[in-house]
């Protein structure tokens, strides 16, 4: 009987994998994105993004925020693992396929002057990350000298057409950005407000 239900596990499992990775190309640009993430390549970062999110803010000011926010004179920011646990089934809206994208991410926040030494700016600043992340998990690495700040996070993969090429869209619990990026279709089904 175990070994039955570890085979119905291990075919299940395969099915899961397979289902997840059936178009190639969304396969192969969004391990390539992944990748651009955690080495921080904000640039080519840029290429990936749904244009629309180029409405709310210009490319050049976003990469500059994000260069900024990575690699400040205070702290030093640094992805240290993504990995896409599940890929969702295509939800059309028009002519675009959206997917939903899940994948756990881990950060470092390295102070400069090893600040985080100091107990209390420690505390304070965990409490603050604590607030700032909600559902993620935050914690300080002695060895790294880093607070750590890890958890699931969800993004969108969109095609907005047949012939077009994926492209991703982060998804952040903020109404205003929320309707300003995804279509009304989109924001129902998913359930993003």
């Amino acid at each position: 009987m175990k070994k039955l239900a570890f085979i119905l596990l291990l075919l299940t499992t395969t099915f899961i994998s397979s289902a997840q990775t059936t178009d190639a190309q969304l396969t192969q640009r969004l391990n390539h994105y992944m990748q651009l993430n955690k080495s921080l390549d904000f640039e080519q970062i840029m290429d990936y993004m749904h244009p629309v999110l180029f409405t709310v803010a210009p490319r050049e000011a976003m990469q500059q925020a994000m260069e900024q926010a990575f690699n400040s004179e205070e702290m030093k920011i640094s992805i240290d693992s993504l990995q896409v646990l599940t890929i969702g089934a295509d939800f059309k809206e028009g002519e675009a396929v959206y997917k939903k994208v899940d994948y756990f991410m881990s950060m470092s926040m390295v102070f400069k002057e090893n600040m985080l030494e100091d107990k209390s700016f420690r505390e304070v600043m965990t409490a603050a990350m604590q607030e700032a992340f909600g559902n993620k998990q935050v914690g300080y690495d002695e060895k790294k000298k880093a607070l750590i700040i890890s958890g699931n996070e969800i993004m969108f993969a969109i095609k907005d057409n047949p012939k077009s090429t994926w492209l991703f869209l982060g998804y952040e619990k903020n109404p205003q950005l929320v309707e300003a990026i995804f279509p009304k279709g989109v924001i129902a089904h998913y359930k993003l407000l």
